[in-house]
């Protein structure tokens, strides 16, 4: 998750938590891709106005790390009128979540994004299974 505001950080936490998942916080922009490079995480909760950038540059940035999975990308935003969510969806971010969010809409929206990750990945699993008997 990466999450400037550390009232959103502590509720994210708590919920993502509470859904039995690991979860690492980072503060700004740079900690949470330093974070996502490391760890390679499955999701990452990505706030759009962070202070050192936005979570469009992010998104961007994941896109040119070519990584050998790259996470599903739930963006979250407090902007009512700006275009910036939109541009996230463009560049690839899974879903979207406005601010301020009820507890339920933000578990069915994590859930609904794992649980298409874990559809894509037997998929591939089966594909790789026909290539193999082939």
């Amino acid at each position: 998750m990466i999450e400037d505001d550390p009232t959103i950080a502590l509720l994210e936490t708590s919920l993502l938590s509470a859904m039995q998942m690991d979860v690492r916080h980072g503060e700004n922009g740079e900690d949470g891709f330093r974070q996502l490079l490391d760890w390679h995480p499955d999701l990452v909760v990505l706030d759009l106005n962070l202070p050192d950038m936005t979570g469009l540059d992010i998104i961007r940035r994941i896109n040119e790390a070519r990584l050998a999975r790259r996470p599903e990308i739930i963006v979250v935003t407090g902007d009512k009128d700006s275009k910036m969510p939109f541009e996230a969806l463009r560049l690839g971010a899974n879903d979207l979540i406005r601010k301020p969010f009820e507890h339920e809409e933000f578990n069915l929206r994590v859930n609904a994004v794992l649980s298409n990750l874990d559809y894509q990945r037997a998929v591939e699993d089966l594909q790789q299974k026909m290539k193999g008997d082939l």
